[in-house]
């Protein structure tokens, strides 16, 4: 499977188990804490490390060693969108 990032690079990521998809989407939930009105992101950077771990094809340190925040993070809204794209409506 591949992304597409907004700099027009494609990033391989894994094909998903139904264990791991549920295992993503409880990460990205406890990721988001309700305060205020707004929202609190919980851990960002630690939880950003284990979806990226998981999901691409090469998650060892040393190839996320060379990404840049902003793209780990882009990463991880990918996948994010991924995931979560299609729950709106129930399947017949």
């Amino acid at each position: 499977m591949e992304i597409k990032l907004k700099n027009k690079k494609v990033v391989k990521i894994k094909d998903f188990t139904i264990a791991e998809e549920a295992k993503l989407k409880d990460i990205f939930l406890k990721m988001i804490k309700v305060v205020d009105g707004g929202v609190e992101l919980i851990s960002p950077n630690y939880n950003c490390l284990l979806i990226l771990q998981m999901v691409l094809n090469d998650g060892s340190d040393k190839a996320l060693k060379k990404m840049s925040d902003d793209l780990r993070i882009e990463i991880a809204l990918e996948v994010q969108k991924l995931l979560f794209s299609g729950n709106e409506k129930p399947s017949k």
